[in-house]
């Protein structure tokens, strides 16, 4: 019998119990047969069906009909007996209703999709007819019915036809309006829709039962004060109840009496809240009864506040207006106001000076001040004179210069100790996948032949790892992450050719793989991903052909000698010597990244280099380890990959350009360093996005030629969990590295949120590594520096502190990248991040301050007039407190440009005033 007849048949026996679950026995192909004869034949069914009947009709078009057409409740639950009762609590998962409030209350802290199917007059009814307990959460949830798909905009007033109706939509008994109070007091999605419909949302509906007089007006204002202050709403939620409160339009005879109340919220942990209290309070501080004790006192709420200038200029305004009114509050005001000189803005600063320059100086107020005369601006620190304990000495500003970098020397105690015993290897290849330590994976390749007995003396215990690797490689496909990268992929490739002798050799795999990409299958992209890390981590294929072998085992070359990453010049010579005594083939890559890794300022014998039979290998060290830079290239043979690797070690700012010669098969050893940044904007219908460009292309594809440092070229290789690697391996030459990180991840400047923690993961190995950088590294630096994620920034100074501190930073590098992006008529950097920068390295002074300096000088003198970014009067009055502070000369290109912002309206105040200092500055060298 089809569904439909079925369903006819317990129409016409009134067959109510056991509904839900006769649904649920037909698959959902057959439910869509009846939802569409129930779509068309609803409103003539309704019309001739008896009550029970329709009860039976309700439910199950309910349950077929999606949610987001769910308009309103069709059932007569008044009418309901106890066995249309029971259907009911079954179609609306209430059978357990304990268990099912549990899962709406999960849904209410993180809801995803549907808040509850379950209407708030059902729920209603079934708990005056005690079928469910009362829980007010649960019972809010189905009263807003929050659904993400459904939402309704915000509106103070509802339409008028939606007004007209709201009478029939929502009940207005006490017990509901009880419910409805839980907005204010949990997440439940109040922005979007009520009852699935458009119409109402949830704040214009509050507005509509205020202006009814069906809610209190006072009781809804303290209800919001209740609100704004509980920490666990966020900040949509607030932003919200302040549209809310907003809208209101509280009198000002309403909103004295919570003066308290507002004055309160300067100490809100929101910016948003803290100067929405300071708006009102701007309204009623006409009032004589204002408290303007109580709001000087509270003022330390806001002065340590970041990024809330806003706020700040009014509270100031505020306080300024009233001390000239009453002088007597002067004292007590400015104790609470001392630390607003924390603040950076120039403007902030100013305008607490005025509020200053109205009260005498007491011993209370120059000790209040002394802590902050460090960051107080120069022209504030000049007017406040009197306030200052003392004249403050001269700040020497050092001018920064790079110094020529000398290498950490190898310690003793760095000095590796490799596995011993076959219960650590065991343990360690237990632990091995999951590593995001690049040592974990040197050790275990270093035992891996020591200790490859283990598969037939010890299988049992190694089977966990074996479990581990083949969990990461589930199909034929490259499933990389942020925690499984292609060290891991490869390394659970070799655990299983070890432990399982079913699985297909590395070498047959390869081979495989070539064909696809040479017949052009469906795998294109996998087979080149695949391709790509076998050579790239060619030790680990070539591990995988040693297996078996019990004598003349040899160590790999590239095996740290030390915890840093680096080999001992000496120690590797005398593995060089052993392959050599032995007669085995050198792998190339083993060399390649034993070159890397070897700690080339360490000093050892010279005779080692030249010991036993000549070479190619000994012709590359050679080269490696004298002063010349350029490449005999008569001595290049069969080894051109690794003279390439020693050609860039030896001129890492040649390396991307020379990688990319090779790959084209030009002479890399005669290319000139040709790429650069360019910065720039793309303009769509309405909107525009700033891009950044190499000129240069990245291979997507592969590569051409197998290339050591060409690997780390390859687009798709900037990922979270190799990066520990690459810094392991690649410390002395990281400029494809962060060409690749650029390229990658800033390739429209702004990081996406996925993409950020690999450039965090970055930074913080290129500080815990700290190490000079070239062109591209400066760049990643800078990119990093002025991008929109905060965490980003903050490392990134970080990082430049710790560049400036070690004397470390190129700083024509580092100003290149810097006025590309913001010498340029696109404006790609907010100015506001630039400050913020600029502001952190003036608090740091010395050093800092004179980099921060060079690069202001720079920016100004070759901006374009015409095309000065929005806020820069902001860097400009940074650039004049640097003049004030460090007494630096202003060089003729910077004065001659200011003569020209003078007539640009956003600039020309600053503009005169560093000239006019600059003018008397002038007059008094001259007099002398």
């Amino acid at each position: 019998m089809s569904i439909l007849k079925e369903f006819t048949a317990r129409l016409n026996a009134d067959q109510v119990l056991g509904t839900y679950d006769w649904l649920y026995t037909w698959d959902w192909r057959e439910r869509n047969k009846l939802k569409i004869y129930l779509d068309k034949e609803f409103k003539k069914l309704t019309k001739t069906l008896a009550r029970r009947q329709q009860t039976i009709l309700f439910l199950v078009f309910d349950q077929l009909t999606s949610v987001m057409d769910i308009e309103s409740v069709k059932l007569a639950l008044v009418d309901l007996d106890e066995e249309e009762i029971q259907e009911v609590m079954a179609f609306y998962d209430l059978v357990h209703p304990k268990k099912r409030y549990k899962k709406i209350k999960s849904d209410i802290n993180g809801p995803e999709s549907f808040l509850t199917r379950i209407p708030y007059p059902v729920i209603y009814e079934l708990y005056k007819r005690k079928k469910v307990p009362f829980d007010r959460q649960v019972f809010a949830g189905c009263l807003v019915r929050f659904n993400v798909w459904h939402g309704a905009t915000y509106t103070k007033e509802l339409p008028k036809e939606a007004e007209e109706n709201l009478s029939t939509i929502f009940p207005t008994d006490d017990f509901t309006l009880d419910i409805l109070m839980a907005v204010f007091e949990m997440e439940l999605g109040a922005n979007q829709a009520f009852y699935f419909q458009h119409d109402y949302n949830i704040g214009g509906l509050i507005i509509s039962l205020i202006n009814r007089t069906i809610l209190d007006r006072n009781s809804i204002h303290n209800k919001l004060f209740e609100a704004f202050n509980n920490p666990s709403l966020k900040q949509t939620t607030h932003a919200w109840l302040k549209k809310i409160h907003s809208d209101l339009a509280f009198t000002t005879a309403e909103l004295m009496p919570h003066q308290d109340k507002l004055i309160n919220l300067l100490y809100n942990d929101r910016n948003l809240l803290a100067a929405y209290g300071l708006q009102v309070l701007k309204k009623i501080s006409q009032e004589v009864a204002f408290n303007w004790e109580l709001f000087s006192l509270n003022l330390e709420g806001i002065v340590y506040r970041e990024k809330f200038n806003g706020g700040l200029k009014i509270a100031l305004d505020l306080l300024k207006k009233q001390l000239k009114k009453a002088p007597h509050l002067g004292q007590e005001a400015c104790l609470n106001l001392a630390p607003i000189f924390l603040q950076p803005d120039h403007k902030i600063q100013l305008k607490a000076k005025a509020i200053f320059e109205l009260v005498k100086p007491t011993e209370a107020l120059i000790t209040a001040l002394e802590p902050y005369i460090d960051t107080m601006q120069a022209e504030v620190k000049k007017d406040l004179s009197a306030f200052l304990l003392e004249a403050e000495p001269a700040v020497f500003t050092e001018v920064y210069q790079q110094e020529a970098y000398t290498p950490l020397p190898l310690l003793d105690s760095e000095r590796l100790e490799y596995i011993g015993s076959e219960e650590d290897y065991i343990f360690l290849a237990s632990k091995v996948l999951k590593s995001q330590e690049a040592l974990d994976h040197e050790l275990f390749l270093e035992g891996f032949l020591r200790f490859q007995h283990l598969s037939k003396t010890n299988l049992n215990a190694l089977k966990p790892a074996l479990k581990q690797a083949k969990r990461l490689l589930p199909n034929r496909y490259a499933n990389i992450s942020n925690k499984v990268g292609a060290h891991h992929l490869m390394l659970a490739k070799l655990i299983c050719v070890w432990l399982d002798p079913d699985y297909t050799s590395l070498e047959e795999e390869a081979i495989n793989w070539a064909l696809e990409l040479k017949n052009k299958k469906t795998n294109v992209y996998t087979a080149t991903q695949w391709l790509i890390y076998f050579k790239m981590l060619s030790r680990i294929p070539y591990l995988s052909t040693q297996i078996g072998t019990e004598t003349n085992i040899l160590p790999l070359l590239s095996t740290p000698t030390h915890s840093n990453g680096q080999i001992h010049p000496a120690l590797f010579l005398n593995r060089l010597a052993a392959y050599e005594a032995a007669n085995v083939v050198v792998q190339e890559g083993d060399f390649n990244r034993a070159l890397c890794c070897l700690h080339r300022s360490t000093s050892f014998e010279n005779t080692l280099l030249k010991e036993t039979k000549d070479s190619e290998h000994r012709a590359i060290l050679q080269y490696l380890f004298n002063s010349k830079e350029a490449i005999d290239i008569q001595e290049i043979k069969n080894m051109e990959n690794s003279w390439l690797v020693a050609y860039c070690l030896k001129n890492p700012n040649k390396a991307i350009d020379a990688t990319l010669a090779y790959q084209q098969d030009e002479k890399w050893w005669q290319t000139a360093p040709s790429w650069d940044l360019e910065a720039g904007r793309r303009y769509g219908t309405d909107y525009s996005w700033a891009t950044t460009t190499f000129n240069l292309e990245l291979l997507e594809e592969g590569l051409k030629k197998e290339c050591f440092f060409g690997f780390n070229l390859v687009y798709d290789y900037a990922r979270i969990a190799d990066i520990a690697h690459w810094f392991h391996r690649d410390l002395l030459q990281t400029e494809t590295l962060y060409l690749n990180l650029c390229a990658k991840h800033f390739t429209y400047l702004n990081i996406e949120a996925e993409n950020s923690k690999a450039v965090l993961a970055s930074i913080f190995f290129a500080v815990e590594k700290l190490h000079p950088i070239g062109k591209a590294g400066h760049i990643f630096l800078v990119l990093s520096l002025f991008c929109q994620d905060r965490s980003v920034r903050a490392s990134a100074l970080e990082w430049l502190c710790q560049l400036i501190e070690h004397k470390m930073l190129n700083l024509a590098l580092f100003i290149a990248p810097v006025k590309k992006l913001l010498v340029n008529e696109h404006h790609p950097i907010p100015m506001a991040r630039v400050n913020e920068q600029v502001n952190a390295l003036i608090a740091l002074r010395g050093t800092y301050e004179n980099v921060a300096f060079q690069m202001g000088t720079e920016i100004v003198a070759e901006i374009a007039v015409e095309h000065l970014p929005k806020g820069f009067a902001k860097l400009l009055s940074q650039y004049f407190e640097m003049l004030q502070s460090t007494k630096e000369a202003m060089p003729e290109k910077v004065y001659l440009k200011l003569e020209k912002m003078t007539t640009i309206s956003a600039v020309k105040k600053v503009a005169k005033k560093i000239l006019n200092n600059q003018d008397i500055q002038n007059e008094q060298k001259s007099s002398i």
